[in-house]
This record gives structure tokens, C-alpha cells and sequence, in this order.
């Protein structure tokens, strides 16, 4: 396949990966400006088995009519075309760049309570999506996730095994074949009758996998079948959550995405409204300076940093976008930036390294909230220009200290650069009253005596 080109448009690079039907690879479009990337999609066959290759036909239609729909939405590859070439079935799809959740869960450390809330939203977004169309994926793992490097969001991928969800969203009579991935797919998937709950077990389970370390294979279940695990400081809210989203039979599980969504709002109220706030100092007793522009996207973090600031005595302002915290900056400058890395649109980092290309903002430090605890994390956030990272779920008492030595720091460079300032102003006129004194000795210094005429 490698050099090949196909329905004399894709040329074949490199292959991607593999499975049961098929085989993907990397390939570009010579019709199109600059030839952009995108993946072709090969479904696989035995030629000589009739009856495989009426199933290899009717999934090649089924997942083309479907992804023809389904790439409406935004984490969704889009589909470019699809085709029959000499008895062979191609797919052809945007190309996403990203890191498949596969390698990315394949790293240490284990995910964060903040982590996997924020993965369970993400994919939970294009549930709801992927089920209003009537369509089940059934292949929920984390090879067919990626995330994203131009937002970090996920991707979902390969819709090879989907199946239209039956009017009333309840399986027919007739069972479809058992497809999925052994430790991912639930019984009811197994038994060849899938249901909207059944990709929701599929993602407990891999954000379970993401908060223990363990393969799915590897979670101990209990004489029900039940799944056995346990992370010991999680918030309760959201182990119950996860155990709901992964119940062995279908009906004591989740059957809707939204409800699951209701859920974990739940989950990020305890997160962000730790107990020990209750055991922070007041403003009466203990005074703060500083005037600190808070920006997220998220209202309850939003309420609740604003509020547990305010109360230790900081002046807060507030900002849902980057690009209204600048401006709120640019009338009147804070002094301190406390900032989100995952915003929407303009993003953290891109915010540090717009703080650095205005001269009325430089000196102003930014502080990163991050949902990443990798010391990669904290290398960029310092590299584009912010003074701390702190990753979530974090101390108040920490945010704090932080703060306050953040902010202390800042105020001695603004006094460096405004004495800085007044010595370069103080030097420069010192020079200029050196220049005019020089100048006006020069004109009252006494003329030599001119020379008596010659005879």
C-alpha cells in the first residue's frame, strides 16, 4: 500500500494501525493546496469468504452514512470520502494531531480526581452527541481516544463497530454482533445487544484504569461481578459516580450522558469547596494587599476562588476569557494574574505570552492553575513567562502562600524598576546640567590676547 495512490487522489505514506477489519494509514491529498494530511481508512477482507465480505460492505456503508453525520461535531474526525476500489473499501478522514490516550495512560503518574472529571466531561460532551444521532460506538478504549495538541480536548475516533440505536432507544428482538474490546465492553455488548449505557461503562472503566493505574483486566471483581478498586483520597462523590457508570447489569448503571453530566457537577462543587477553607483566617484578623485578576471559563471555580480570596483580603476582579482579562488589564493593571491553563479559545499559556508582548503588562506575574501534575507542565508554564504553576486539586493554604509570595516579589521588581527609573531620569539630567555647565564655561572662559600687527 505504501506509495500508492488511491482513487487517483491519496497517496498512501505510512501505516497508522490495525484491528480486526481493518487497517489505517497515513496518506495526503495531492488534489488539495499544499496536499494537507489525512488518514484513509482500509476495511479488510477475505476474498474468498463471501459471506465476510457482505459484512465488511455493510459496516464500510454503515460507518460512511454515520461519520457523514457525526463529523458535525467538533471532536469528531471529519469524513473526507469514501469509496470502493477494485473490490476494497476506503475510508477517508480528517487528519487530527494528538496523542492517542493509549500512550498518554501509559506514563505515570496515575490521574488526578480534577483530571478525570475533566476527561469524563470531554467525552461525556460527544456522547450526548453521538446518542441524539441514534448511534452507539461500542469501542469506547483508549486507542480510539486522542487528545488533541491544538486544545488538549479529546477526540473520539473509529466508529467501525457502531450500531443504530432501535426506536425508543431499547435493543431489538434481533441481537447484532458482540463487538468491543474485552474489558471495555459490558455484558449486555458482549451478548450482542448494546445500549447508550453500554459506551458510558466503557468510559467508567477507562477513567477508572486512569485513576488506579490498572488495565482493565487487572480491576479484581467480586462474587457479582462487581468491579473491585479503590483510590484512597478521592472524593466520594466521584467514586460513586465511577461505581455507577461501571454496575455489571445495565439497569442499576447510568443510561444517559446528560445524567452523568448532572452528576459530576455535583463532584466539582466538593472539589472546589474544600472543607479546610472553613479554617482559613479572616480578612479582620489578618490583612492582605493586592489586587488579583482571576480568570476561568468554569462559574463554580470562578465563585468559589473569588470568594475564598476575597475573604483572606485580596481585591479580586474577575474574567470568563482571556482576551477580557487583557483588556480589563490594559484600564487598569493588576497586580497579579491568576489564570486558568485550560481556557477556551486563548488558553493560558498563550495569555502569558500575551502579557509579555505588552510593555504595561510585563512586569504583572502570572500564576497557572493547571490540570496537569507532570513537571512538564511547570516547564512550560515557566518557559512562555508565568512565575508559578500550580496543579489541581490544590491546598487553599498553599494557593495562598503562593500568592502572597508572588505578589510580594512583585511589588519589590515594580520598586527595582521604578528606582531603576529614577536613576536613569536622575542620571540623565545630571549629564544634561554637566553638558550645559560645560557649555557655559566654555563660553566665559577669557579669549587669548590677540597678536600685535606686524611692521
Amino acid at each position: 500500500m505504501l506509495g500508492q495512490i488511491l482513487d487517483n487522489r491519496y497517496q498512501i505514506l505510512q501505516q497508522l494501525g490495525s484491528g480486526g477489519f481493518s487497517r489505517t494509514y497515513l496518506a495526503r491529498d495531492t488534489r488539495r493546496p499544499g496536499q494537507p494530511p489525512c488518514v484513509v481508512k482500509h476495511l479488510v477482507h477475505r476474498a474468498d469468504d463471501p459471506e465476510h465480505f457482505a459484512l465488511v460492505r455493510q459496516l464500510f456503508r454503515q460507518e460512511g452514512e454515520i461519520l457523514e453525520r457525526l463529523g458535525e461535531h467538533d471532536q469528531i474526525p471529519r469524513l473526507l470520502a469514501y469509496f470502493e476500489q477494485g473490490e476494497e473499501f476506503f475510508l477517508v478522514q480528517e487528519y487530527i494531531e494528538g496523542t492517542a490516550l493509549e500512550q498518554e495512560l501509559a506514563q505515570p503518574p496515575v490521574w488526578n480526581e480534577t483530571q478525570v472529571v475533566n476527561f469524563l466531561k470531554d467525552v461525556l460532551t460527544i456522547l450526548t452527541f453521538v446518542h441524539s444521532q441514534k448511534v452507539i460506538h461500542r469501542d469506547i478504549k483508549p486507542s480510539n481516544l486522542m487528545r488533541r495538541y491544538s486544545d488538549q480536548k479529546i477526540v473520539l475516533l473509529d466508529f467501525g463497530a457502531v450500531k443504530r440505536i432501535a426506536t425508543g432507544d431499547t435493543p431489538s428482538g434481533q441481537p447484532t454482533l458482540g463487538l468491543g474490546t474485552t474489558g471495555y465492553a459490558p455484558l449486555e455488548q458482549v451478548e450482542g445487544r448494546p445500549r447508550p449505557g453500554s459506551d458510558l461503562y466503557a468510559l467508567g472503566v477507562l477513567a477508572i484504569q486512569a485513576a488506579t493505574g490498572l488495565s482493565p483486566l487487572q480491576i479484581p471483581e467480586d462474587d457479582q461481578g462487581e468491579l473491585l478498586w479503590q483510590v484512597p483520597d478521592f472524593d466520594p462523590a466521584l467514586t460513586a459516580v465511577l461505581c455507577r457508570l461501571t454496575r455489571r447489569y445495565y439497569w442499576d448503571r447510568y443510561d444517559r450522558a446528560a445524567a452523568v453530566l448532572a452528576d459530576l457537577a455535583t463532584v466539582e462543587k466538593h472539589l472546589y469547596e474544600p472543607p479546610e477553607t472553613l479554617f482559613l483566617p479572616q480578612s479582620p484578623s489578618r490583612s492582605r494587599q493586592g489586587d488579583i485578576l482571576l480568570v476561568d471559563d468554569q462559574p463554580e471555580r470562578l465563585r468559589w476562588l473569588s470568594l475564598t480570596l476575597a475573604e483572606q483580603g485580596f481585591t479580586v476582579r474577575s474574567a470568563v476569557h482571556g482576551l477580557l482579562a487583557l483588556e480589563a488589564a490594559q484600564a487598569q493593571p493588576p497586580d497579579l494574574f491568576l489564570v486558568s491553563a485550560t481556557l477556551p479559545g486563548m488558553d493560558g499559556y498563550e495569555f502569558c505570552q500575551r502579557c509579555q508582548g505588552q510593555p504595561a503588562l510585563q512586569g504583572i506575574p502570572v500564576v497557572l492553575l493547571g490540570d496537569q501534575a507532570a513537571p512538564w507542565a511547570v516547564v512550560k508554564a515557566l518557559s512562555v513567562g508565568a512565575v508559578d504553576y500550580l496543579p489541581r486539586p490544590f491546598k487553599v493554604l498553599e494557593l495562598i502562600a503562593r500568592l502572597e509570595t508572588r505578589l510580594h516579589q512583585g511589588r519589590i521588581c515594580r520598586e527595582v524598576l521604578s528606582l531603576r527609573q529614577q536613576l536613569q531620569e536622575t542620571q540623565a539630567r545630571l549629564q544634561m546640567e554637566i553638558q550645559c555647565r560645560q557649555d557655559l564655561e566654555q563660553k566665559l572662559a577669557p579669549k587669548p590676547d590677540s597678536e600685535p600687527p606686524k611692521n
